[in-house]
Order: structure tokens, then sequence, then C-alpha cells
């Protein structure tokens, strides 16, 4: 038994659906699967050339398949690449601005140990100044407890008392003062009321307050 018999043997039930099947949708094989053999089936229902065609379009999948797969990968290798490039320009950026911002930070830290520097310089100056005034000084032995400070102590307290007693006498003679000016202002209002005036009238006051106006006006419109 020959592999022709054999093929007929085993195929002989499927083979008329198979056929039907292709025949039936080949409309839309033909644009998947079957563009080569299929005006094959339509003349002949050999059982081997069904499978011939089944093997060529086996094979004319596997080709397209192929070629499908080699297609994607050529764009992956494309698009992988770019991908490639683009690090390598944004590693070089971020290289350039990383030693962009070295520099800047020495520059930066030498300018600040310039003036830790300087300050520490400054404070030292003044250290060596005040110490050096403090050696002038000439230090007192006995400290702040001797006759004298006691001396000094009481005087100024003498003196506290004295600027108080003076203070409360000023005082009391603006109290008086003012006390005595407005008695003088009452005999003289009454001295007015009691007098008969006639012909002209003249009214006269003192200038002290308009002056002591007119002084601070002066002095505020200066400051401004």
């Amino acid at each position: 038994m020959n592999i022709t018999e054999k093929l007929e043997r085993a195929l002989s039930d499927i083979a008329p659906f198979l056929c039907d099947i292709f025949i039936e949708y080949s409309h839309i094989l033909t644009k998947k699967l079957l563009p080569s053999g299929l005006h094959v089936l339509k003349q002949t229902a050999s059982i081997v050339e069904l499978v011939m065609l089944l093997f060529n379009e086996g094979r004319l999948l596997s080709h397209t398949s192929k070629d499908h797969v080699v297609k994607v990968a050529n764009e992956a290798d494309f698009i992988l690449n770019r991908m490639r490039a683009d690090d390598i320009c944004k590693a070089s950026e971020f290289e350039q601005l990383s030693a962009q911002t070295t520099v800047e930070r020495k520059s930066e830290e030498q300018l600040y140990e310039h003036f830790i520097t300087g300050v520490r310089q400054r404070h030292q100056v003044i250290a060596s100044h005040d110490l050096r005034r403090r050696q002038r000084l000439i230090r007192n032995p006995n400290g702040s407890i001797h006759s004298e400070a006691k001396q000094k102590s009481s005087f100024n307290g003498i003196n506290d008392d004295i600027i108080t007693s003076v203070i409360q006498e000023e005082n009391l003679l603006k109290q008086q003062k003012i006390q005595n000016f407005n008695q003088t202002i009452s005999d003289d209002d009454e001295k007015d009321l009691d007098q008969d005036f006639s012909g002209p009238i003249c009214f006269s006051t003192e200038c002290f307050i308009n002056l002591w106006y007119n002084y601070y006006t002066w002095y505020f419109s200066y400051d401004t």
C-alpha cells in the first residue's frame, strides 16, 4: 500500500467536508490562508491534492509568519536603537549638567570659605583688641567692699535724697504759682465787672500760647 492509498483511506470521510468548507468560505480564506491553490478544489476533489494544498498553505503561512516576525524584530531593533541614542544623549546632558553644578558648588564653597575665614579673622582681631584693652585696665585688689566704695555708695544715696527733695520743692512752687495766678485772674475779673466802661473798648490777651503754638509748628515743619 503506497502513501496515496493510505491518505485516501485515512481522509476519505473528512475530505468532502473539508472541500465543502474551503469552497463555501473561499471569499474569506483567499484573504487569510489560501491565496494560491484554492481553484484546484473547484475542479477536482482528490485527497492528495487536498493534502498538497494544505502543505503548500502551511508553507506559505510559515513564510508569512517568518517575514512578519523579521519585520517586527527590525522595527523593535530600530526603536531600541533610537531609545539607546536618546539615552546616550540624556546621559551626556546629565554629565554636562552635573559637571556644571559641581563647578558652581565648588565656587560657592570657595566663597563660603572666604567668608568664614574673614569672619574668623575679624573675631580674632576683635578678641585681641578686647584682650589688649582688658590688659590695660588696672584691677582693684580690694574689690568693691572696701571703705571708699561704701562711702561712694552712701554719697550716691545722699545725692538721690537731695534730688528727690529738690523735685518735690519745685512741684510745690509750681502749684503755688498756679494758685496765685488763678486768684489774680479771679480778682481782676471781679474788678472789671465792678467798673463802668465808657468809650471804646480794647481787648488784650497774652501771646504766650500763640507763640508756643508757632514754635511747635515751626519745629515740626522743620523736621518734616
